[in-house]
């Protein structure tokens, strides 16, 4: 499937999220749950009350929701009812070692740093749990029919598609002031 046919209106903002729900016919509480969002931030982020400090108007700043928000929309199979996959044999079974390499690979595929992915999947036996933002991007594709590398693929052309088209100023700004203040350190 090509992303661009599913003409979304960017930045991803709360609104989305909501009529996706819609379109699915799913709960609140399903909704929530399909994305890894407590039910508390869910209602923020879809209140459709403009005058709230936080409402459905605003840009989306969690990167791996608006991942699982298109991995959903363009793989609609790939949408809830699940039980979680174990991370460390979907990142095995997706053809990725314990090289550096691979990890910043599927640390971009997931919108998470490379640390992350290191708790996550350890070859030490020191695995961490990811979070549910995470684990529900990481299911969605699982239930997808196709060979790892078919996946590797759509996750990759996802990731590529949202770093080009979803910018979230606050985020890019402290990531900015956090490269700053390490380089004055370092000098």
């Amino acid at each position: 499937m090509d992303l661009k046919d599913l003409n979304i209106n960017w930045p991803i903002t709360g609104a989305d999220l909501e009529n996706w729900r819609v379109m699915y016919g799913l709960s609140k509480p399903e909704a929530a749950e399909a994305f890894g969002i407590p039910m508390s931030k869910w209602y923020a982020i879809t209140n459709s009350d403009i005058s709230a400090k936080v409402n459905a108007s605003q840009i989306i700043t969690d990167r791996t929701v608006v991942l699982t928000l298109l991995l959903y929309l363009a793989y609609p199979k790939s949408a809830p009812i699940h039980q979680p996959t174990n991370i460390t044999a979907f990142y095995r079974e997706l053809g990725f070692g314990d090289e550096l390499a691979d990890r910043e690979r599927f640390s971009n595929m997931i919108g998470r740093s490379v640390a992350t992915v290191y708790r996550m999947v350890d070859k030490m036996n020191m695995t961490g749990s990811p979070g549910r933002p995470v684990q529900c991007l990481v299911d969605g594709v699982s239930r997808l029919s196709g060979t790892p590398k078919q996946k590797v693929q759509i996750m990759e052309k996802i990731a590529d598609f949202v770093k080009n088209n979803h910018s979230v100023p606050e985020l890019e700004e402290g990531i900015k002031n956090v490269r700053k203040k390490k380089n004055k350190e370092e000098s």
